[in-house]
């Protein structure tokens, strides 16, 4: 009786993520255990950015003229809202800043599920509904989603994003789309997919409603304040750029860095940098393929708002940071492919689900492996 209670009181929409999330969460801590951490060692999610976002957490952000290439020196190129939250949270609780990173990042993770299964419109616990959020707890990537960084902070404000969008909860889409400025250096690209949701709108209603400025104002607001804030702390409201310059993120033309990394697969054939630059070629290519083939299916109907969101959010989170380098992360981007994929789950087929979970399943082992490696990729 109580548990029927408690399930007519939250419902599937809740339930199954909570369910699904925390067993992700535990087969990702077993994982790491086969993978380089042979105690349950917060040391094992503090890996490569992590130790950036742990100073800004203790010390703030440094910014000095250097001698290498760029021309300058420090760690203004990550963004600031995940390493306050651990700074200002730790004390509050006694915690090791470490442990809060990871508290942090799984609570966000579990949030992302939450949304994910809401614009999803689960209503009961069929199996198509569990598969589903099974695919998005074990996402390309998802090695990230608990480690010490704001990887499942953004992934849930992005679907938070969206979700708001939907509901035309104006102020919680523009609230969220400024804080994912304030969470990742990428994360004022946002406003692209917000602008392509309400242009799709305007063309499928053909009507204008001013509270729509809101998310897109909300969202240039914060942008500039984030600016702002890096000009008072460091001097240069351009403070991110500087540093990112100096690791060579540039916009370059999306052929070219797969031209070279393909390149890179044939030269390292049998090595793990050439299994996952193709594994996120591949999911790549896939979220590419069913996104459109679900886009050419509504052309005559006019193009949703929440199809276009979810191709400009591809633009937005894959082809433009994946452009920007060749030591870009592929494998860490790979998370932000979840909101295109989201598009294709509203319509679930029980064959692709099945088989996308295999290979998820396999590329989160693999991934968490080279998260330990010596080597970013």
């Amino acid at each position: 009786m109580a548990l029927t209670s408690i399930n007519k009181k939250i419902g599937p929409q809740t339930i199954i993520p909570i369910v699904v999330g925390t067993a992700a969460i535990l087969v990702m801590w077993l994982f790491i255990q086969w993978h380089g951490c042979t105690e349950w060692s917060l040391e094992c999610w503090k890996r490569w950015d992590s130790f950036h976002y742990m100073t800004i957490a203790s010390d703030g952000y440094t910014l000095v003229p250097c001698n290498e290439p760029g021309g300058w020196c420090g760690n203004t190129g990550w963004a600031p809202l995940y390493p306050w939250l651990i700074r200002y949270i730790a004390p509050i609780f006694g915690l090791k800043p470490e442990l809060v990173g990871i508290l942090l990042s799984s609570c966000f993770y579990i949030g992302y599920l939450l949304v994910a299964a809401r614009l999803l419109k689960i209503k009961d616990y069929k199996y198509t509904h569990w598969l589903n959020i099974y695919l998005f707890a074990f996402f390309p990537g998802c090695t990230y989603f608990l480690a010490i960084f704001p990887i499942s902070l953004v992934v849930f404000l992005a679907f938070l994003v969206l979700y708001g969008l939907e509901k035309s909860w104006f102020w919680m889409a523009g609230i969220a789309a400024g804080l994912m400025v304030f969470s990742y250096s990428p994360g004022m690209f946002i406003i692209i997919p917000m602008g392509a949701y309400y242009a799709a709108k305007w063309f499928t209603e053909r009507k204008f409603d001013k509270k729509h400025l809101v998310p897109i104002g909300t969202c240039l607001l914060m942008t500039s304040l984030f600016f702002a804030y890096f000009q008072w702390v460091t001097g240069h409201w351009n403070a991110l750029f500087l540093i990112q310059g100096k690791y060579g993120h540039y916009i370059n033309t999306p052929w070219k860095m797969v031209g070279w990394r393909v390149k890179r697969m044939m030269e390292n054939q049998g090595k793990p940098v050439a299994v996952i630059e193709l594994c996120s070629l591949f999911y790549m290519a896939l979220a590419v393929w069913l996104l459109f083939a679900n886009i050419i299916e509504q052309i005559k109907s006019k193009l949703s708002p929440f199809l276009s969101f979810g191709l400009f959010f591809l633009l937005a989170f894959w082809v433009l940071p994946y452009s920007m380098s060749a030591q870009t992360s592929t494998y860490r981007l790979c998370v932000f492919l979840s909101i295109p994929f989201l598009m294709i789950c509203l319509k679930p087929k029980l064959w692709l689900q099945i088989m996308l979970l295999i290979g998820f399943l396999i590329s989160c082992y693999q991934m968490t492996e080279y998260f330990f490696d010596k080597s970013l990729i």
